[in-house]
Order: C-alpha cells, then structure tokens, then sequence
C-alpha cells in the first residue's frame, strides 16, 4: 500500500511477557489438508526470497493461515545485516501505522461503554481544541481521517518529542487544513490526538489501556512499545534500514537508545506477524476470542465499514477498490451494494509492514520486514491475488504493439535513491508499463500531443522518452511535480557515464571520512566511503554524493539542489563541512579527528 497512507501506533508499555503455556494460537497443517496449493504457497515465498537476494529487501517473514491453520511460515534474509544475524521466525518487528488498528479499537470500547461520543467534539475532553479553528473536529472524524489535521506534527528530533497529549495541544492550536469531515486526509497527527483523548476518558496512559483491554485478552505476549535495552525480548527486535535496492543502511538497532522514548499511537508499537494475526482473528470473528468478547459486534462493524474511497492508493487485488473504515484499510467488491461487507480487512506501516485478512476465506497474510523505503508489500499483493485469490494461467510471452517495440527495455536508474536500479518498460494489460522492483509496475496511459505517457493511478507523475543520434530510444525521464530525472536506456554511453558519478579513489575519499557535527539536529553525522562513492549517514538514512562542481560543491544524488562542500585548514586538512540549501549555508565542523606522527 502506498507509502503516504502507513499507518500504526504505541501501545503495551514496559510489561515484559511472562513465560506462558498457551497452546499454539494457529496450529500447523499441510495446504492441501486446508484446500490450498503448495505450488502456489512456495512459488509466494520464492517471490520474498527473490526481494532478498535482489536486495530489494534486507530480510523479512511470511506468515499465511488458512482456516486458522499455519500452512507457510517462512524467514528470509537477516534481521541484522552488519552484524550478521539471521532473520528468524517471530522476529520482533516495529508495526508503525498498524498500531492505529488498536488504538481505534480502544476507542470503540470505550464509545460501547458510554465514555466517549462517537460525535463528541474532542474539545469536550481536549481544551486545546476550544478554539475557532478546532472547535468543529470530533472524535468520528480523528476516527476517519476526515479531520483535516496534517499528516504529522512531530518535532525533528525523537529525543525531544512532546508527549501525546503535547502532540495534541499542538493540534488543536493550529488547527485543520480544510473543513472537518469535508475529505479523508491521512494523519498521524489525528490518531495522536485520538490517543490523547483515549488517555483524557479513561484516566490511565494509552498503553496501559490497550494493554488490558486488549493485548492481555488476545495473548498478544510479544507486542509492546519499546523503550528499555533490558526488556529480554529486544535480542528478538530486528533492526530497522532505510534506503533502497542496494543501498540499505542501518538507522537503528535494540542497543541503541529508543527513538520513540514516549508512547504514540503511530510510531513504536512492536509486534510480531503471529501476534498481529490474533488481532486480525478477533476482528473476523466479530470480537470474540474463544468465548471472551473483547470488542462488541457493533464496533468491530463501525471499524470495518467504509467511510472513505482511496484512489490514489494502489491496488493489487484484482476488482476491488482502496476505502479506509474507522482505523482500518479496506478493499471492497468494484461497484458493491451499500452495507456489504468488505472482501479485505488490515493496515500496513511504513517500516515495510503489511497484514491482510479475507473474512469470507478464513484467510490472513502477514509479511514483515523492517526495510523502510520499498514498496513490496503492494507488489507482493498482485502475486498473492494471482496465486491465491483470483488465480489465473501461467500467462504465455506477450506480443508487444508494434507502437511500444521502441520503448521496451531496459533502463539504468542513478537517481535519488537508486543505485542501478533496473527499470523495465514492459506490456501489462495492453499498455506500456514501467517495472520498479523496489515498488511496482506502474502502466501508462498513451502519450499526449507532447509526448508524455501519464502514469494511469496518479497524475502527479508521468514519463517521456528521447532518441539519440541514430534514431533509437535512449532516455527516459520521469516528470515529478516540477522536477525530471534521467533514466538512459541499458548499454548506453550516459548510463555508464551515470553510473559512475559520484565515483572517486579510496585515497581521495579518505580526507574527508569522519565524523561532523551538525548543530540543527545536535548530533554528529558521518561521512563514509562506500562502494567507490562518498555517502553522508545521519541518524534516518544515508545520501550519496555526485561529483562536486567548480565551486566544490558535491550535490546530493537524492536531491541535488542539496549540496555540501568541504573546508581545509592551511595544512589542507578538512575541518569542517557546509551543507548549502535554498541560499543558505550550514557549517558542521569536524569531530573527533586524529592524525599520526606523519600529520595523516
């Protein structure tokens, strides 16, 4: 699912799960036993090996239960790249926006005890919100994302982040981006704001509420928000990366210090694809779990019941549509009566979290990965939908258009984040498509009178191609809002050229290696020499130089109107680097250098 709709939350605090005895909650058994196809169960988990070893993904775990039957569970890759550890089943993974699943469901057990008003203006239990501007957003609305509260309202740094209910003040002090309940717009600032009123209501903290309300009952005993090194469960958290198909850095691991230091409801609950199946469990069975109700039939439906369509969202699920419920994501039957139920009921998150169930098949998905950045989970969505949901032949070799035959290809992408990453320009459902293995195969509409091909799910972005000397297509540009970038044709002169910008010798990239200090985020950042290019890490990411240019400055590759220099002292050693954006420069001096008797 698309990146701008992740979604998750914080929940269980410092609790550490006690040893327990409980029978397995979704026993083994053979596909067949459960009318599936192994063919298809393997040649599923083939494709999230093949996102392993095509480094779309560090490592990950797919877990598919039929009929309450384990009938695949498999781990690939690592849980730690640099420190080599292997990814192993129920690895500890941060779920993000699929938090905001539980925390919705703390709000309707409260709504069902007469605590909280559906149609309560949150300044009923929120001041901050008493205002002209915030006056008119209630709780159905934060419930929605139809309050108009912006997609985030977090400070920079995650050492310094306000508590919830700050978050909230916040909120409500600035107010909406357009009339409540007028549009769904995704927010974590919403579902903070929720959490705060949650807290407000039932006079304990968030964690501890869905803690009892609802993690104890559903024995999810390794789902927590994390914030101790000592919690013994943290040898199982897998660490979180960040970047794309061969350039995946390390931003976080369970020694560090916690990013999330406080509890909210989008950021820091950590659960596992067992656990989460046992959420999903309850909502299919309409709240129960065994005979204990945990939410009631009615609340279960007001979060499963579509309130806004997703179109911008994509889809790999052949006729159905993109809708969000009350903190859910539903897909529904193309052109379903009012009042049907939705085919698919889940969330997803943006550290590469994805959890889907078919109510109707008694059929839950779970993939994990914490590879923040890739689309595979919505990728993966079109195989499972021809394996499993609606499957199809083998398809034979399609025969391109002859209208199409000089596009199709291969394509070299340097640019951003991709690091000769292979973008295919293939036929799909008629059209001329292009293939991103880190997210998906986007088709196009025929090009307009100057020749740009449309991308058909999005207007916001579209290709154009150009001819070189001798007639034959070499580039592709993608045009993003008011930006291109250049994508030459496989083989060429500019995607060698492309391909090694940025390039420099060990001995040159050695004087700049080290540490600076960079005195907006207050932390040091690195600068380090990777695969015969220079890099700067910070603490959310790494970034690729390019070649500097006559001034010394190096842009960088992910955004080049970014640029940093270096400066010398008189005896040519680097003191200090600038980061130079929008006119204005930022000086990081150097820290921690050390030289030898030689002045090296």
């Amino acid at each position: 699912m698309n990146a701008a709709h992740y979604l998750v939350l914080g929940a269980i605090g410092l609790l550490a799960a006690a040893p327990t005895d409980d029978p397995p909650p979704f026993p083994s058994a053979t596909p067949a036993s459960q009318g599936m196809s192994s063919a298809a169960l393997d040649e599923l988990a083939d494709t999230v090996r093949g996102y392993v070893t095509d480094e779309v993904i560090v490592g990950g775990e797919l877990l598919v239960i039929k009929n309450r039957r384990i009938v695949l569970h498999e781990v690939f890759g690592d849980l730690d790249r640099d420190d080599e550890i292997a990814w192993e089943k129920n690895t500890i993974c941060n779920i993000r926006s699929m938090a905001m699943c539980l925390t919705g469901a703390a709000a309707q057990i409260l709504i069902d005890e007469g605590t909280l008003g559906i149609d309560d203006a949150v300044a009923k239990y929120l001041p901050s919100f008493n205002n002209d501007t915030s006056r008119d957003i209630t709780i159905r609305h934060l419930l929605t994302h139809r309050s108009g509260l912006p997609y985030r309202l977090h400070t920079r740094r995650f050492a310094r982040r306000e508590s919830m209910r700050e978050i909230a003040n916040l909120a409500g002090e600035r107010g909406p981006d357009f009339p409540p309940g007028s549009k769904f717009q995704y927010s974590d600032a919403s579902s903070e704001v929720l959490g705060a009123v949650i807290e407000a209501v039932a006079g304990v903290s968030l964690q501890d509420f869905i803690a009892t309300r609802l993690i104890e009952p559903l024995r999810m005993n390794d789902t927590f928000t994390y914030a101790d090194v000592d919690d013994p469960r943290s040898e199982r958290i897998a660490s979180v990366y960040s970047g794309a198909r061969n350039n995946w850095t390390r931003i976080w691991n369970p020694r560090d210090k916690t990013l999330y230091p406080s509890t909210t409801t989008s950021q820091n609950l950590h659960s596992t694809p067992i656990d989460f199946a046992r959420f999903l469990a309850m909502w299919m069975d309409n709240g129960w779990v065994g005979d204990m109700s945990v939410m009631s039939f009615d609340a279960v439906k007001r979060m499963l019941t579509p309130v806004s369509g997703i179109d911008d969202m994509p889809n790999g699920f052949a006729g159905t549509t993109v809708h969000y419920g009350q903190m859910a994501i539903l897909l529904m039957q193309e052109n379903a009566s009012e009042g049907a139920a939705p085919v698919l009921i889940g969330h997803s998150g943006s550290d590469g979290t994805w959890a889907a169930a078919w109510p109707e098949l008694d059929l839950m998905i779970l993939y994990f990965t914490q590879s923040r950045g890739q689309g595979t989970g919505t990728r993966l969505e079109f195989t499972i939908d021809e394996l499993l949901i609606n499957p199809r032949p083998t398809q034979l070799v399609v025969e391109v258009p002859e209208k199409y035959k000089p596009y199709v290809g291969v394509y070299v992408a340097n640019f951003a984040h991709f690091v000769d990453e292979p973008f295919t320009v293939t036929i799909k459902n008629g059209r001329l498509a292009v293939d991103i293995p880190s997210q998906l195969v986007f088709e196009l509409a025929d090009p307009d009178e100057n020749g740009v091909w449309q991308f058909t799910y999005t207007d916001e972005i579209a290709v154009s191609f150009e001819r070189g000397a001798g007639g034959n297509v070499e580039l592709m540009k993608i045009h993003q809002a008011k930006n291109f970038f250049e994508i030459p044709r496989e083989g060429t002169a500019l995607a060698a050229k492309m391909a090694a910008a940025g390039k420099v010798s060990k001995k040159e990239a050695a004087i700049y290696v080290g540490r600076y200090y960079h005195p907006e985020r207050e932390t040091d950042i690195e600068v380090l020499y990777i695969d015969g290019r220079l890099h700067i890490k910070v603490p959310d990411g790494r970034f690729g130089l390019l070649d500097p240019d006559k001034d010394g400055r190096r842009p960088l590759r992910a955004n080049p109107t970014t640029q940093v220099s270096f400066q010398t002292d008189a005896d040519g050693r680097v003191i200090s680097m600038t980061r130079t954006r929008d006119g204005t420069d930022l000086v990081m001096p150097r820290v921690n250098v050390e030289y030898d008797a030689d002045g090296n």
